[in-house]
């Protein structure tokens, strides 16, 4: 007698195999697994979905939980828990200040053992005198204060991309048209 069962078990993959008596009551289970299969897989197709775009908060929060319980059950690191370390993920940031005024800064989040920059800004007039390098100086002096890694940011091309490979950050992307007709540059330094 021969089977024809290619794709459905491993042990008959191949077209035609010779089978025996005995493994007809195993090809119908298989049989009957396959067709259930392709029943709910039908099934999932057919069921209705509403994709709404929206700034909802609660979905966001639940949505987050998901993902760091599921990062959780498959990691031991502390930071994809449902809770996170005091301090996780809150902005803070490094601010010049000259004649009590601010004249630039650098808003951060600290993450995973990293500070995730998001906004690095000098006013025009005090551009060109040190005051970015000695803030991403205080940044990583920081970092080394608080036991993290390193320090990612991104810029773009009409930005700060050779001030950040002057102070020795590593390009690890580059991301054409982020936004279109751009270039968007991720950089990362360990400390």
């Amino acid at each position: 007698m021969y089977i024809g069962l290619a794709g459905f078990s491993d042990s008959y993959k191949a077209e035609g195999r010779k089978s025996n008596l005995q493994e007809i009551p195993k090809v119908i289970e298989i049989i009957k697994e396959k067709l259930l299969y392709w029943k709910s897989k039908k099934e999932r197709l057919e069921m209705e979905i509403k994709i709404e775009i929206e700034n909802r908060k609660d979905y966001q929060n639940e949505i987050r939980k998901g993902i760091r319980k599921f990062n959780s059950e498959k990691n031991e690191v502390g930071y994809f828990a449902e809770t996170r370390p005091e301090g996780y993920g809150e902005t803070f940031g490094f601010y010049a200040i000259k004649d009590n005024q601010l004249i630039g800064g650098i808003i951060a989040n600290k993450k995973m053992q990293w500070i995730d920059v998001e906004i690095v800004f000098i006013e025009k007039q005090y551009r060109g005198q040190g005051i970015a390098s000695q803030l991403i100086n205080r940044m990583e002096t920081y970092c080394k204060e608080n036991d993290l890694v390193g320090i990612h940011l991104c810029t773009l091309d009409f930005q700060a991309k050779g001030f950040y490979e002057k102070l020795n950050f590593e390009l690890i992307a580059e991301i054409k048209n982020w936004p279109r007709n751009h270039t968007r540059y991720e950089f990362i330094k360990y400390v």
